[in-house]
């Protein structure tokens, strides 16, 4: 990324010829493809509410303004700032022992990228390349980047395998207990499939090739082994603040059904349910989860939400854990491709000059 700042910077009369600098425009060339990715999202959204809206015409139960309590409303506007600000720290954490200097603002920058992309792509793919965008554009080496990126996503997988492993054993919810056994024997191939790509990438030779991705796969172990040297007491604070931030995503949801005057469900039982779907929307086939979650939520939270309530429950929830931040992701990530843009586009103008006057 600075060779191309650099670049713009050299005078054609100082070179007696251009030298070409390679410049990395992968992340501008996927840009039709996330246009895309975002119509499909604001279209199955608009589907799924308006569907949810119509089915409860006739509902028994419906929203009553009165029976709002608007503070539990300014506990959710709280809780939003700080689900990002405990995953930033995280990362930050990382990022203290594999590169210093990253600060904890391009930290909080790589987390709303992950939720922004994660929006408009299927099965959450583009979250991580996004948080990599991000720390690349701010000097971090492209393998230290998919490192902290990984590290910080084991971290999350670690506290739902957590949390999944005591709904598993203590929960009361059939539902929510059929869906923990399917989730945490993944969970755990997840953990060892993580653990085995950075021990010894190159078992996973046929799947990576020889080429580039093999390079990053190899730098991406030496990364982890310079961590795990350097940096292992940081380890039980990593998955602290993992378990943390995922238990605020509960409580944000416990927060949503108070707010709209039901008493029904514990923080405790609403947080159970909440990292059951967290894993299912992880591989949903649309982006960002759209239609899916909002169904999905409809289904196990149906013992604690009325269906008439079920729309608004959602409406507000997904707008509090996912909205909002992927708004302030997106913005970011936006910023980032224009500057970008033209800094190839002010490379194309300098090396066009340059050829002229070596004509």
């Amino acid at each position: 990324m600075r060779n191309a700042v650099a670049l713009t910077e050299i005078q054609c009369v100082e070179q007696p010829r251009c030298v070409e600098q390679p410049t990395d425009t992968a992340v501008l060339d996927r840009r039709a493809g996330l246009a895309v990715g975002g119509l499909v999202f604001v279209l199955l959204t608009v589907i799924i509410f308006w569907y949810q809206f119509r089915a409860i015409a006739d509902a028994p139960t419906s929203i009553a303004w009165d029976r709002l309590r608007w503070p539990y409303l300014l506990l959710i506007v709280a809780c939003v700032p700080a689900e990002t600000l405990l995953a930033a720290l995280r990362t930050s954490l990382v990022c203290g022992v594999l590169q210093r200097g990253v600060s904890l603002r391009t930290c909080i920058k790589a987390e709303w990228a992950n939720v922004g992309l994660n929006l408009l792509t299927p099965c959450h793919v583009g979250g991580g390349p996004a948080q990599i965008y991000v720390m690349t554009r701010a000097g971090v080496r492209v393998g230290t980047a998919l490192a902290i990126s990984l590290m910080s996503f084991s971290g999350t997988v670690a506290g739902l395998f957590s949390i999944g492993l005591c709904t598993l054993l203590m929960s009361d919810a059939v539902r929510v207990r059929a869906l923990a056994s399917v989730t945490v024997p993944i969970v755990t191939v997840m953990v060892l499939v993580l653990a085995a790509t950075a021990w010894r990438p190159e078992a996973f030779r046929i799947v990576l090739g020889s080429g580039r991705a093999m390079t990053v796969a190899t730098a991406y172990r030496d990364e982890v082994r310079r961590f795990l040297r350097r940096g292992r007491r940081h380890l039980p604070w990593i998955y602290a603040l993992s378990l943390g931030f995922l238990l605020i995503r509960g409580l944000i949801a416990y927060l949503c059904v108070r707010f709209l005057g039901i008493e029904a469900g514990s923080v405790w039982s609403i947080a159970q349910i909440q990292m059951a779907m967290a894993f299912v929307v992880l591989f949903a086939p649309t982006p960002g989860g759209a239609g899916v979650t909002e169904s999905l939520s409809g289904a196990l939270m149906a013992d604690i939400v009325p269906i008439g309530l079920v729309p608004y429950y959602n409406l507000l929830w997904r707008f509090s854990t996912t909205y909002l931040v992927a708004i302030a992701g997106l913005v970011c990530l936006s910023r980032a491709l224009l500057e970008h843009t033209r800094q190839v586009g002010a490379v194309a103008i300098r090396r066009e000059r340059c050829d002229r006057t070596d004509v």
